[in-house]
């Protein structure tokens, strides 16, 4: 019983483990469903094979309200997505507009990595797609993921350290010995 249940786990993890791999080509970066804070985006592609491989980014929009000129329905960024909404969206709810033009690499090393910095990323929900390809072109696997882009998040730097008046006494005391050893 307990070999069954040991060769099921094994056979389970190695499917699962071919999720995000197809053909020697592993998505590293970004992750599964992740969220970014910042205006730029890491790409970053393992292959343990020779191959060819296309790498494409995509905004994820949906449609807005109103019309275009043209009379098409207006795409809106989608601008509010946590984790737990991210892993569940319906693809089919989405339109995909081409963010990045799509590059195709080809190598003939056993392992190598592919990375690739996408600058002047806004806010929004992104699809990164890596698509195997085979000697003539045609599309042999794909690994995608969905990743969202969040606005960067400043931190308060070191000149801009403020002291709450309403601290406890011990902070009081330490802030009075700061403000009489460099002045107010």
């Amino acid at each position: 019983m307990k070999k069954t249940v040991m060769l099921l786990i094994v056979i389970a993890t190695l499917l699962c483990g071919t999720v995000f791999s197809f053909a020697g080509v592993s998505l590293i970066s970004p992750t599964a469903a992740a969220t970014i804070s910042g205006d730029s985006l890491l790409i970053s592609v393992k292959i343990t094979e020779p191959a060819t491989i296309r790498v494409s980014m995509d905004a994820q929009m949906q449609e807005g309200r109103g019309f275009e000129k043209d009379g098409s329905r207006k795409l809106e960024a989608i601008t509010d997505v946590d984790a737990e909404k991210l892993s569940k969206l319906d693809s089919d709810d989405l339109i995909s507009v081409p963010f990045m033009e799509p590059e195709t690499v080809k190598d003939t090393r056993s392992l190598w990595f592919y990375s690739k910095r996408v600058s002047d990323v806004e806010p929004g929900l992104y699809k990164v797609t890596v698509e195997t390809l085979n000697k003539s072109g045609k599309v042999t696997g794909v690994t995608s993921t969905l990743v969202f882009v969040n606005e960067k998040v400043e931190k308060a730097s070191a000149d801009s350290v403020t002291f709450d008046s309403n601290t406890g006494k011990g902070f009081q005391w330490l802030r009075n010995l700061i403000k009489n050893i460099f002045g107010n």
